[in-house]
Formats: C-alpha cells, sequence, structure tokens
C-alpha cells in the first residue's frame, strides 16, 4: 500500500492516464472516412483529422477545469503513401477565456506517424475555457486530439510550449445591457467622475426634468 502511494505520488502522468477532450463544434455536422463510413464531428468517436472528407478545417474543445491541455497531432506523410492528403501539420491554436483570447501558430510542415512521435503542444491553463483548433493548409490536413489533467504530464517526442509559440492576444470587452438613456449617462459620467460628482449631476438632471414638467404645465412660477 505504501509503495503503490508513493509511486503514485512519483511517477509522472502520461498522456495515456490523461482525459482524452471530444469535439464540442466543428465546422461541419457530418463527415466521412476514405472507406465512405460517416461520422458525427462532435462528442465521443468523432474523428481526429481536419481538412478532409468534409470534417471542417476547425473543431473547439471544452477545457475549463483542466490545469494542463495537450493537442496531440500527426500525419500520414511518409514515403509509402505520397499521395496521402492528411500529411502536413499547419494549426492556429486560439484559447478563449472570460477576458482574452490568445492565438499561437504552429507550423511543422510534413509529418509521418510511422517513422517519428507525434508533436506535442502543452497548455498550462490559465481560467480558458475553450480551445479552437484551425488547420491553415489549403489542400492537405492532418490529425489532431485533445487531452486534459488536472496533474503535468510527461511528455516524449517532439514537444512545444504553447506560451513560446508565436500568435497573439485579443482582449474581450465585456459588454453590459443599458436599460436607459439615464442609465448610459450614468455609467459614462461613472468613467471619468468621482461618485459625488455623478450623483450631483444624475440629481441636478432630474432637477432640470421636474423643471421643464412643470413648465410645460404651467404650475412653475
Amino acid at each position: 500500500m505504501r509503495l503503490s502511494l508513493l509511486l503514485f505520488f512519483v511517477l509522472p502522468l502520461t498522456l495515456a492516464q490523461m482525459v482524452q477532450l471530444w469535439p464540442v463544434a466543428a465546422e461541419t455536422n457530418i463527415c466521412r472516412d476514405s472507406s465512405g463510413n460517416f461520422y458525427s464531428t462532435t462528442g465521443p468517436g468523432a474523428p481526429t483529422w481536419f481538412n478532409y472528407g468534409g470534417c471542417g478545417t476547425w473543431k473547439e474543445y471544452n477545457i475549463e477545469g483542466y490545469k494542463y491541455v495537450v493537442v496531440e497531432m500527426w500525419g500520414d506523410g511518409c514515403p509509402s503513401c505520397p499521395t496521402c492528403l492528411l500529411s502536413t501539420i499547419s494549426a492556429e491554436i486560439t484559447l478563449t477565456g472570460p477576458y482574452a483570447s490568445v492565438t499561437k501558430i504552429i507550423n511543422r510542415g510534413k509529418h509521418c506517424k510511422s517513422l517519428e512521435p507525434p508533436v506535442y503542444v502543452l497548455i498550462e491553463n490559465r481560467g480558458y475555457g475553450r480551445l479552437k483548433i484551425r488547420d491553415l493548409e489549403m489542400v492537405r490536413g492532418f490529425y489532431a486530439r485533445v487531452w486534459g489533467s488536472s496533474t503535468r504530464p510527461k511528455l516524449k517526442g517532439e514537444v512545444y510550449k504553447f506560451e513560446e509559440l508565436k500568435g497573439t492576444v485579443q482582449k474581450s470587452v465585456q459588454k453590459r445591457r443599458v436599460r436607459s438613456s439615464m442609465e448610459r449617462k450614468v455609467w459614462e459620467w461613472w468613467g471619468r467622475k468621482t461618485l459625488f460628482e455623478v450623483l450631483v449631476d444624475y440629481v441636478g438632471r432630474v432637477m432640470e426634468q421636474i423643471a421643464r414638467i412643470l413648465s410645460s404645465i404651467g404650475l412653475e412660477k
């Protein structure tokens, strides 16, 4: 018992021990394989290939709650199959959260899984809820799977850290529904005045409105 507990804390987590995350959204609903079999592009059992058989160029995954996320990619661009179309890894990976989205590009090029290990992108998730993979190659696609875990995995092969890839950060604007023009004015004043100044302005404008109403009905002296 003590030995098993010790091994649990000492041995690194492998990819096989992580949870496979299936697509929750995709560019198309249904696609096929090379034999003509049809599959749903989302949910358990969804195809792992991009830009082939009508599967579309992008898929989205729910990564909320997972501290570490791994994107595993590979191709079939082997010498034994010069005409295979899922041979080139050229992907855009986007993380989306409540306050920002981060997009990174990985242009690995031609890949042959039978001759070389898969390509991994290791992501330390800092509050992001969605991951989107989009194929950038117009002719040839690739394969990809997404894994999640609460523990940092040990990966063997070609590993890239997400934060070290080239890309961009886009801040999200949190929009608030404005119910009236008066409320909108208050929020505009709030950004450039103190609370006391906001209240004074608000009361002053209310008194102006009351004066106009009284004047219109002939009650103002």
